[in-house]
């Protein structure tokens, strides 16, 4: 083969290569994120035993009471108008609740028709999420907290 034709072999073989150098960076999404504290309710052994949920969570500003009704199966019912919002089942068919970011230490209580069946006192500890990647705007804190339901 010429020399003339091994060159522009070459550079037809080198041109994917020099063209990735001047990628353009990715392009921003639009995906929405707020500060939140999610507090996961999980089963003792699978779903959430059915029945009429409160979980009441306590901080140095304020108070709050969530009701909430777990149907046969650990599925989420009817929830009171101050009621937390469901997010998620979780992982052993637990539930996920949404609530705004809470700072400093957090007390979560929960009964089931009446009776205590579980509590935790924590100090929650956020970390940045960049829904949009991290050269995306600024990152959304979150936290989450397991309580054990007997």
């Amino acid at each position: 083969m010429p020399p003339s034709v091994k060159l522009s072999a070459a550079l037809v073989l080198a041109l994917p290569l020099l063209a990735g150098c001047d990628e353009a960076p990715a392009a921003c999404t639009e995906i929405g994120c707020v500060d939140a504290l999610y507090i996961d309710l999980a089963g003792p052994d699978g779903p959430l035993p059915e029945g009429d949920y409160t979980v009441s969570l306590k901080t140095a500003e304020s108070d709050r009471t969530c009701p909430l009704t777990i149907k046969p199966g650990g599925i989420p019912g009817e929830q009171g108008p101050e009621a937390c919002q469901v997010a998620d089942v979780v992982s052993g068919g637990g539930l996920r609740l949404d609530l705004r970011r809470v700072d400093g230490q957090v007390a979560v209580h929960v009964t089931r028709d009446g009776d205590s069946v579980g509590s935790l006192s924590t100090r929650p500890v956020y970390l940045g999420q960049f829904p949009n990647g991290p050269d995306c705007g600024e990152a959304c804190q979150t936290a989450t907290v397991r309580v054990e339901v007997r």
